[in-house]
């Protein structure tokens, strides 16, 4: 226990504000949480893996004099591709299934010839290897965890084009300075000026830049913001009013709950399974306009795979008060499919013919 908890301190307070947390903070503000955290883990259970089980011979498979410079080569890569241009609906999309790769190959290359390996390649040389690694790689990860929950905060306050040309800009500076060692001053210095220059034309550019990925998805919000007053007007006329309920239940009501999943800023805590709510006489005619609103909105932009998404959690409340059961669908079509299935009385409206007006 006593290696473990000695890895664990000295490769922690190496890590303090180092270029790994940077890195970790960088892919956070981008992508998706649980594929940052798959590839660093993968990344240094690799690297520190080598460290720890190889040891001193892996200076001798692999130079520390060729790793800095191909590493430095990779980050500043890295840096130019963060700011592409074009779809980047498509991009984030794509990107986000295989992020986890670039993320442990960043750190796999990143860490190589750095004091936290070699202090891994000390301590296994001397004591137990895998409580060395076990003690390594948590430090390492408690490090990247505690800049990732800095990013996350840092992500939400920052547009994503300004967010990608910060981030760029510390694969940049990294990549940069791990070149140092392998020029000569005169050509470190071109180099640090050109890629600054290069990097802040780049920049420019695609700050000017307007996709059509872009173009989609600000369209989409637009669509979403105009649906949310949409189905609020529709909830406040399926409400029966304190007159006909007396005390109001609130978020335990069925239309209280959809209320409630309308606000933005108190979606969050609410909970998924709404078969414990109230459920009272509600104006039917109403509760369908309100799911035709819904079904209008994924005719247009596509099915929402997600079932505890606010739009989701809606159609399931309209379609128990409109059939007392809600229904299961992979897609619009098998949706609408089904939907068809409860109109035995004729007295459902032809949702065919409904999804194709706009």
């Amino acid at each position: 226990m006593r290696t473990l908890i000695e890895a664990f301190l000295l490769i922690f307070t190496a890590e303090l504000g180092d270029k790994s947390m940077l890195l970790a903070m960088t892919f956070a503000t981008r992508f998706p949480l649980p594929q940052v955290l798959i590839g660093i883990f993968l990344g240094i259970l690799a690297n520190h893996g080598i460290a720890v089980w190889v040891g001193s011979q892996a200076g001798r498979l692999l130079p520390v004099s060729l790793i800095h410079p191909l590493s430095g080569v990779l980050f500043l890569l890295f840096a130019f591709l963060s700011l592409r241009t074009g779809d980047e609906e498509e991009e984030n999309e794509h990107a986000s299934r295989h992020i986890w790769l670039a993320c442990a190959l960043t750190f796999f290359v990143g860490e190589f010839g750095d004091k936290t390996q070699i202090t891994a390649m000390t301590l296994a040389s001397t004591q137990p290897a895998p409580l060395v690694l076990a003690g390594t790689v948590s430090a390492m990860l408690c490090t990247s965890l505690l800049s990732i929950w800095i990013g996350t905060r840092i992500g939400k306050k920052i547009p994503e084009r300004l967010m990608r040309v910060l981030s760029g800009l510390v694969f940049l500076v990294v990549g940069v300075f791990r070149l140092q060692e392998s020029l000569p001053m005169p050509a470190w210095v071109l180099l640090f000026a050109g890629s600054v220059s290069l990097y802040a034309f780049f920049a420019y550019r695609m700050q000017k830049a307007v996709s059509p990925g872009e173009t989609r998805l600000q369209k989409r919000a637009e669509a979403l913001k105009q649906q949310r007053v949409l189905l609020e007007k529709a909830t406040n006329r399926m409400c029966l009013g304190q007159e006909n309920c007396g005390t109001c239940a609130g978020a335990a009501c069925m239309i209280g709950y959809a209320k409630r999943l309308l606000q933005v800023d108190e979606r969050e805590g609410l909970q998924a399974d709404i078969t414990g709510l109230l459920r009272k006489e509600y104006p039917k005619d109403t509760v369908k306009d309100g799911l035709l609103i819904i079904l209008r909105y994924y005719e247009t932009y596509g099915w929402d795979a997600d079932p505890d998404s606010p739009q989701n959690r809606l159609r399931k409340i309209f379609e128990s008060i409109l059939f007392g059961k809600t229904l299961v669908a992979d897609s619009l079509t098998a949706y609408l499919q089904a939907l068809r299935a409860l109109d035995a009385s004729g007295d459902w409206p032809d949702p065919e013919s409904i999804l194709s007006q706009k």
